[in-house]
């Protein structure tokens, strides 16, 4: 009878640790699928529009402004050039900046041959003859041709003068205003170099003149003041860039 009673006490006991191991398994499960709900129920939130946490802006979104610093030597696009002014030249131009908007085109060394070349591109760079028909802000109001001491070196007057004034006929052509010629600057040198400047710069007014251009003579400004010419002598300093600048600003702003 004690044996019996001791069986019935163990599997009551069994049946109760069963019951225990049954309760704890389907709390388990319960636990478990309560997880897997929030966590669907999370995802499905991040990809709802309405319940979007907001994104922070990330580095490599911010835009960063750029500047070109050779733009200068860029062509212009030709809605820009509506009542734009092209100063073109040799190294001289090169700080050049002028009150009003415009495109400074420096060639360091050229000479009135590779002006016209620079000339020659920049119309292949238009558009065809009906569209500037139609649309006329296409070509330059002013275009400022600066003859430099680069002409000079070569000690053929006659070749100089007729590379010179085939620049002027296509700039002519190019600008819907007017023609500037800027002349050279009195550079420090040798007496054949300064006499062959002397001479391209009264060259240059008695043809502008026939040729009804306008022409800009920087001898006066730069005579007898080295102090405006880098210590190469050739090249003006800030205030010779200053001076010329002004004296191109002043020929734009006449009638």
């Amino acid at each position: 009878m004690a044996s019996c009673a001791s069986c019935t006490i163990l599997t009551e006991r069994l049946a109760l640790l069963e019951g225990r191991v049954r309760q704890l398994e389907q709390s388990n499960v319960v636990t478990l699928d309560v997880a897997d709900t929030s966590a669907s129920v999370s995802c499905s939130e991040l990809t709802s529009p309405a319940c979007s946490s907001p994104k922070r802006p990330t580095s490599y979104g911010v835009p960063v402004e750029t500047h070109n610093r050779f733009s200068s030597l860029a062509s212009p696009t030709p809605q820009s050039t509506g009542h734009h002014t092209l100063v073109i030249g040799d190294s001289i131009t090169r700080n050049i900046k002028l009150s009003k908007p415009a495109t400074i085109k420096c060639i360091p060394g050229a000479r009135a041959p590779d002006i016209e070349a620079n000339l020659r591109e920049l119309t292949r760079n238009r558009p065809s003859k009906h569209v500037r028909q139609a649309n006329r802000t296409t070509n330059y109001a002013n275009i400022v041709v600066h003859v430099g001491s680069n002409d000079t070196r070569m000690r053929q007057s006659e070749i100089t003068k007729r590379n010179i004034a085939r620049t002027c006929d296509l700039a002519r052509k190019m600008s819907r205003h007017r023609v500037i010629v800027s002349g050279p600057l009195p550079a420090r040198g040798n007496d054949e170099r300064y006499s062959r400047l002397v001479s391209l710069n009264k060259w240059l007014a008695s043809y502008c003149r026939t040729q009804g251009l306008t022409f800009i003579d920087n001898w006066p400004s730069f005579w007898g003041k080295p102090g405006l010419l880098m210590r190469d002598g050739l090249h003006p300093n800030q205030e010779g860039a200053i001076i010329l600048s002004r004296n191109i600003d002043y020929y734009l702003s006449l009638t």
